[in-house]
């Protein structure tokens, strides 16, 4: 067994060489190397970062060979050239992916590589993989979810220009009166100005169409738009609309 010993040996090949040991030691007490393998193989070893992992008897294998041909050298492990875009990409690609990506954020790897066909950027022959895309649109630092993630997405209001241009309604549900029962009071604000156009209170029960003849709620000379925010949930929102203006409705109430 030969080989030099590096001045500072990293943890991983720490670890292979506490294998390696281990079995060196089966075979000095004279156990045929085969049985070692295997009484290496089915122990549990702890690694340097607190886990504890077997080793597969064709890894002890090759570390032992490692350690018998370069010694402790022979147990660290392989460095890979280190790039900031893709190796195995052509550069024509690559550049395709950043101009692509910085137009179309939510572009999918399956889209990039059927649109840089269709450009003829690469030809029918090359084959390129989805993953490696991936990887490669990671390493440069683009975009890569569909969606935009909770902290990207915009959580700004409207802001609508002028008013009345959209009116934003929230409710409360609660009990009053000597029977407590069910009321809901309804409060709308216009975007623009922030400020309370109307307020009023029902009965859980009212029909629909008083709630919206004494509110407003589906007159189009009143809103141009009206979304309901959900975080109240309103039991006569039925989730249609019949003036035609955009609304959010909130869930039904269970």
């Amino acid at each position: 067994m030969a080989g030099s010993t590096p001045s500072s040996p990293s943890p991983m090949a720490l670890f292979r060489f506490s294998v390696v040991s281990l079995m060196l030691s089966w075979l000095l007490r004279g156990e045929v190397r085969a049985r070692a393998v295997e009484a290496v193989a089915a122990q549990e070893h702890a690694t340097p970062w607190g886990e504890v992992r077997r080793v597969s008897p064709r890894t002890v294998y090759r570390w032992l060979a490692a350690y018998e041909q370069h010694g402790l050298d022979g147990l660290e492990p392989a460095t890979r050239p280190r790039t900031d875009s893709s190796v195995v990409l052509p550069d024509a690609f690559v550049s395709f992916l950043r101009s692509e990506k910085k137009a179309d954020p939510r572009a999918s790897s399956p889209e990039l590589i059927r649109r840089a066909r269709e450009r003829r950027i690469l030809s029918p022959q090359t084959q390129v993989d989805r993953t490696t895309v991936w990887r490669a649109c990671r390493r440069m630092d683009l975009p890569t979810r569909r969606r935009p993630h909770k902290r990207e997405a915009d959580t700004r209001r409207f802001a609508f220009p002028h008013r009345m241009m959209m009116v934003l309604a929230d409710g409360k549900q609660f009990r009053a009166g000597a029977a407590r029962l069910k009321r809901v009071a309804l409060v709308f604000l216009d975007d623009c100005t922030r400020y309370v156009r109307l307020s009023n209170t029902f009965h859980r029960k009212t029909p629909d169409k008083r709630v919206r003849r004494e509110t407003g709620v589906g007159d189009p000379s009143i809103h141009e738009k009206k979304a309901m925010d959900g975080r109240r949930r309103c039991g006569f929102m039925d989730g249609r609309s019949q003036c035609g203006a955009s609304r959010v409705h909130p869930s039904p109430v269970t």
